[in-house]
């Protein structure tokens, strides 16, 4: 679906591709379909992505260092891991999630993608206002994106004392602890 052939999707982090669906699903519910009733050319696209890598990038990092780190690498070891490709590039990078649904919803407006740690998806929302506001745009959709569960993520907060011991995180309260990781 949405233009991609079917050979590139292991290549594509699963957050382009949800980014996708989601898309789609909104613009349904927003009786968004093809009597589209607003100039596509005046629509932008804006998500909020923090943390680096997705998963498949994040499996190709390790893909790539592996040879580094080890010399030779066992088959059965690089078969567990995605395989380059020419779509691996454009399948890992956060910021192609915009452009992939502005092409495939066929959206002439700004496309990209805003990294603000935490507040990425907040960040994104204050950006596509800005859009409306400035009057580059007539509508934005604006959201976030991080489909990220990897151990990394939790060892890097539990390393650096920021994950609640007791897994909540009462923010704004006197007996706050850290955070809890979620979305």
């Amino acid at each position: 679906d949405y233009g991609i052939p079917p050979t590139s999707i292991p290549s594509v982090d699963p957050m382009q591709l949800l980014a996708l669906e989601v898309v789609s699903d909104a613009m349904k519910d927003a009786a968004l379909g093809d009597e589209f009733p607003m100039d596509r050319e005046r629509m932008s696209v804006v998500f909020g992505f923090s943390g680096g890598l997705g998963e498949t990038g994040a499996q190709y990092a390790t893909r790539s260092e592996l040879t580094r780190l080890m010399g030779e690498v066992p088959e059965e070891i690089l078969t567990r891991l995605p395989e380059w490709t020419e779509d691996s590039f454009a399948g890992l990078l956060p910021n192609v999630s915009a452009g992939r649904v502005a092409n495939r919803f066929d959206l002439g407006g700004s496309n990209f993608a805003v990294d603000a740690a935490c507040a990425s998806s907040l960040t994104a929302v204050y950006s596509a206002v800005m859009e409306l506001e400035s009057g580059r745009a007539d509508a934005v959709i604006a959201g976030g994106i991080d489909v990220t569960q990897a151990p990394f993520g939790y060892l890097c907060f539990s390393k650096t004392q920021a994950l609640s011991p007791r897994g909540i995180c009462n923010t704004f309260d006197s007996s706050a602890d850290g955070i809890v990781i979620s979305e």
